[in-house]
């Protein structure tokens, strides 16, 4: 039997805390989006907000709190 890559468990990361979800979420969007990850972050907010979508709103809050830690310099100076 040959491998696929959705058997090769050992390339997915399962978050297993909304946090951590946030967290993969933010760097995608550094990966993605790199000095732009902000403006997106805004423009995904301000989308939910026009839809009023609190789910939505909560859940890019979430998201721009992760991002917002993983920018901070290391010991959290800023």
């Amino acid at each position: 039997m040959t491998s696929t890559p959705a058997d090769d468990d050992d390339d997915v990361v399962t978050p297993k805390t909304a946090e951590q979800w946030a967290m993969l979420c933010a760097l995608k969007i550094e990966q993605d989006h790199g000095a732009g990850g902000p403006i997106h972050i805004a423009a995904m907010l301000g989308r939910f907000a026009l839809e009023d979508d609190q789910g939505g709103i909560d859940t890019w809050k979430a998201i721009a709190r992760a991002y917002d830690q993983l920018m901070r310099p290391a010991g959290g100076v800023n």
